[in-house]
Formats: structure tokens, sequence, C-alpha cells
């Protein structure tokens, strides 16, 4: 065990600069040989552990709760005189061995903490337990704000009110107008979206009806063509209204009646076709079984009726020819080498064709009419190859 150096050493402890009142602690010890005495006889007896006891104790105030105490002490009252300046207590001079020696700063905490209010120009302020949480700010509306919602609500209520006056009075159209206006000063309103809805499904129902109203006199006039196409118009508005389903049909086939019988009228040639005679009387008796046939369709039908009956009955033609020429008439087919003969046709258009080896051949449009019974055709082959 080593022994400790003999002599003597003075060990100074200064309190820290917030603890003015505290006056400073020196211990001597004194080092002899083997033992370290505090009254200089016997061992290390009870005085010199009490002493580094308070020691102790002090060091634990000092530097541990002094500190938070002189933070968290209630703020002195306000008052009137000023307070006197506290008087910093003469401080030793230190030992020769520790004059060199440069003090070191306090810490930043200590320092902050022992400043007076009136040192630092601060409000003497509550303890942190006891601090008051600070309120938000509520914000007034001001008299510019309040008067412009105040207009905004009220333009809002007046295109609402028109919109419904419009409503109840069928004025779809105003109605969307009104409706539309005051979406657009309260966007997203649900007021709105229904009066919209309404005027817009009103608008549609009396459009259906015009639509409808034009179809029928259409209809009237015998304008089937027109009729349909309003009714499509009705379809397109919605697909679902039956009586424009039934309406376009029946128009369709009104108008393909009738123009197929003006057709036939205006070339009444055309029926000395087998085909085309069937075709036609085929309208005829459709045209027949319309009850409720407007002018036009009573004399499309009774002039129709009128030519059928001229073009189904036969008509006499006489053809004649030199014996030598071969004789074709199409539709009737070959009557081949003949110099009179008596036919029967309907009235109507005809081609007779002739033929003979080493002439040129020979087409002929033979024309039959109704009144012109008994006509004479020629037929020969004259020209030679």
């Amino acid at each position: 065990m080593t022994r400790p150096r003999e002599g003597k050493r003075t060990v100074k402890l200064d309190a820290p600069p917030h603890a003015e009142r505290i006056k400073p602690i020196v211990l001597d010890c004194k080092l002899e040989s083997r033992e370290v005495t505090a009254t200089g006889k016997g061992g290390l007896g009870w005085g010199t552990m009490a002493v580094f006891a308070l020691f102790f104790i002090a060091a634990v105030i000092v530097f541990f709760f002094l500190p938070q105490w002189v933070e968290e002490r209630p703020a002195p009252a306000a008052s009137s005189e000023p307070t006197p300046p506290l008087e910093s207590p003469q401080e030793e001079a230190p030992p020769a061995d520790e004059a060199d020696r440069t003090p070191e700063p306090a810490p930043a905490k200590a320092r902050a903490t022992t400043r007076q209010p009136e040192e630092r120009g601060d409000e003497p302020r509550a303890t942190p337990k006891t601090r008051p949480k600070p309120r938000p700010a509520v914000s007034e509306p001001t008299p510019e704000t309040t008067h412009e919602t105040r207009t905004t609500d009220e333009a809002f209520t007046q295109a609402m009110s028109e919109g419904m006056a419009a409503l109840e009075h069928g004025d779809y159209r105003g109605a969307l107008g009104a409706f539309q206006r005051a979406n657009k000063i309260r966007p997203g309103a649900h007021q709105t979206a229904d009066g919209r809805a309404q005027a817009e499904e009103g608008l549609k129902l009396q459009a259906i009806e015009g639509r409808r109203e034009k179809a029928l006199a259409s209809e009237k006039l015998e304008r089937w063509r027109e009729a349909a196409a309003q009714y499509q118009a009705v379809l397109e508005l919605d697909p679902t209204i039956r009586f424009a389903q039934d309406g376009k049909v029946r128009s369709l086939e009104r108008a393909e009646l009738s123009e197929g019988i003006e057709f036939h009228l205006k070339n009444p040639s055309r029926l000395s076709d087998d085909n085309v005679l069937a075709e036609a009387s085929s309208l005829l008796t459709a045209a027949s079984r319309i009850e409720s046939a407007g002018p036009r369709l009573s004399r499309q039908r009774t002039e129709l009726e009128a030519l059928i009956a001229k073009a189904s009955k036969p008509v006499l033609v006489v053809l004649e020819s030199d014996n030598l020429t071969d004789v074709t008439l199409y539709k009737k087919g070959r009557l081949g080498k003949l110099t009179h003969r008596e036919l029967r046709l309907r009235p109507g258009t005809y081609t007779v064709v002739g033929s003979r080896r080493g002439y040129k051949d020979v087409r002929r449009r033979l024309v039959v009419e109704a009144e012109a019974d008994g006509k004479i055709f020629e037929v020969r082959c004259e020209e030679k190859i």
C-alpha cells in the first residue's frame, strides 16, 4: 500500500453564482505520513466523517436542487417602489496555487435562471404547472363579409323563387334559366339540382307532345314520310314511348304503299309484264283494306284499279310478214314464219324480232294500247348482208 505524501493542502469550493448568500466552504486537510486527521489526534474520527457528509449534502443542494427551486419559486409581487439591487458578497482571494487559474463560466441554464425579472425586462410569469393555456382566437365577421353573404343569399332565394313560379306556370325554359342562375350563385346546391331536373323533364315532355302533334298533322295530310320523321324524333328523346313506336311503323307502311301505287300510275306500260301486274294488284288489295283512307289514297286506289282493269283486258293485235322471216315476240315466245296472225295481248310494250338467213335481223318495239283494238303490225327482213 502506497503511503500518502506528507504536506498540507487546502481545498476551496466556491459556490455557484446564483447562490449569493452561501459562503464558501473551506476544508483543510492535513496529510501526514500515515493518517489524515481533523483534530490532530487519533485516526479518521466521527467528526471528519460528519464534515464529508455535510460537504456532500451541500454540494447536492447547490448543484441540483437550488437551480430548480430558483426557477420554480413564485415571482415576487409587483411593487411601485424600485427593488434595491442585491449586494454581491465579497469573494475571498483564491489561494496562491489557484490564482493563475481562469474561473470556469457558469452553465447557461444557471445564468439564465439567476437573472431577476427586472434585469431580463420580462413580466412575472406563472409556474409551468399553473400556466394558463392560450385560447384560440375567434375572428368576428366583418360588416363587409356579412353584407356580401346576405346579398348572395337574397340573390339565390330570388332565383329559386322565379324558377318555382315558372314551373307552376309551365314555363319550363324560363324555369331552367332561373335554376341555372341559382346554381352559379351557389354551385352544387341540391335545390338547384332538383329544380333543373324538373325543368328538363318538363321541356322533354313539351318536346314529345309537340312532335306528336306535328306527326298527327302530317298523317292527316297523308305526308307519311314527314310523320315517320316526327315519330323518330320522339323515340330519340325516349325510345320506350309506345305511341311513337306504333306511329312510326304505321307511317312507314303507308308511305311505301302510297309511293308504290304512284309509281305504277306513272308507268302503266310496265303492267304488260305478269310480275308487275301481280305487284300492282297486291298494292290495290292492301289499299282497299284501309278503312280511313284519305283523299290522296282514295284517288290512287281508284286510278290503280282502272289501270289494272285495262292492263288485264287483252287487245287484238295483227302481225304480218313475208313467210320468209322467222318472227319472235318477247314475253310470248317464238311465232315462226308467218304471213298473217292475230294475237290477244294485254296493253303494254312488247318487243318483236325478225331473223332471216343472209339478211340483217330486225328488232321492232310494239306498243299495245287498250283503245287500239285490231292494230296491224308488220315484221320483215329485207336488207341483205
